[in-house]
């Protein structure tokens, strides 16, 4: 019986499978180390898609990843970005210290009066969807898929 599953190009149900096993096989602080050394990979965006097109944006990823060139032997080894501290004026236009400590105090405000209802309500707004992480340079192409599914 042929396989039904369309995969990114360069994948085959047994890569699938075995990326399956290793997620599997984490506990759950192997979990959050992992998906906190991915989620602060730079040139990378967290999105939050519905579950069924996932196999597209995996497409998509999968394709931009094979699109970018490799890092040679002599290519020199990336240097840390510093981080530039609030002092420094690490801000977006228009935002300064002040703004940023009124957002924080009014995100820890929210998190304190967080009641049973608004996780529920949360969770009807998440039901189908799942979080990918995408290479920044195909985001243009992801909203165009979500626009296209009516998202």
């Amino acid at each position: 019986m042929k396989d039904p599953n369309v995969y990114p190009p360069g994948w085959d149900a047994q890569q699938v499978r075995e990326i399956i096993e290793f997620y599997d096989s984490l506990t759950e602080e192997e979990w959050v180390a992992h998906y906190e050394a991915a989620h602060g990979q730079e040139g990378y965006t967290h999105l939050i898609v519905p579950a069924e097109l996932t196999g597209f944006i995996g497409q998509l990823v999968a394709q931009a990843e094979h699109d970018r060139p490799a890092a040679g032997i002599d290519d020199p080894a990336p240097t840390p970005a510093k981080q530039p501290t609030p002092q420094e004026g690490n801000f977006p236009p228009g935002w300064n210290s002040e703004r940023v400590q009124r957002l924080i105090a009014e995100m820890e405000d929210e998190e304190a009066n967080w009641t049973e209802e608004d996780e529920a309500e949360l969770q009807m707004q998440l039901k189908g969807k799942t979080s990918v992480q995408v290479p920044d340079e195909i985001i243009p192409a992801v909203r165009e898929l979500l626009a296209k599914h009516g998202e």
